[in-house]
């Protein structure tokens, strides 16, 4: 009877833990797995959400102020359309287009102030 309870006990859940460590082969290889690249929302989807938040926690009329300076930022010729582009760039050249390593930061930051 206790050799049962001992083969059982291997082969509860208590025992997974212990199985994942000892036995992982290459498809268990969750730290090199390939992953898709973080998706980057289109520029109008941004602002919507942006203008949303912003009628939650501001006055009226710093909410219709907010929705002009957002036109401008997004019109055809504004800075919006241009930083939009420099973001589908860099998630096309990096894994992750939100975070870099060191000296990322300043050069998404020159690639912003080119856009003025």
């Amino acid at each position: 009877m206790v050799r049962v309870v001992v083969a059982a006990w291997g082969e509860s859940l208590l025992a997974l833990p212990k199985r994942w460590l000892s036995q992982g082969g290459p498809e268990d290889d969750f730290q090199n797995a390939e992953l898709p690249k973080l998706p980057l929302p289109p520029l109008q989807a941004t602002l919507d959400t942006y203008l949303e938040f912003a009628a939650v926690v501001a006055s009226q009329v710093r909410v219709e102020h907010t929705r002009a300076l957002v036109r401008a930022f997004a019109a055809p010729d504004g800075v919006g359309p241009k930083l939009q582009a420099v973001l589908e760039a860099r998630r096309e050249e990096k894994e992750n287009w939100v975070s870099g390593g060191e000296g990322e930061k300043e050069s998404l930051l020159l690639g912003a102030w080119s856009c003025r």
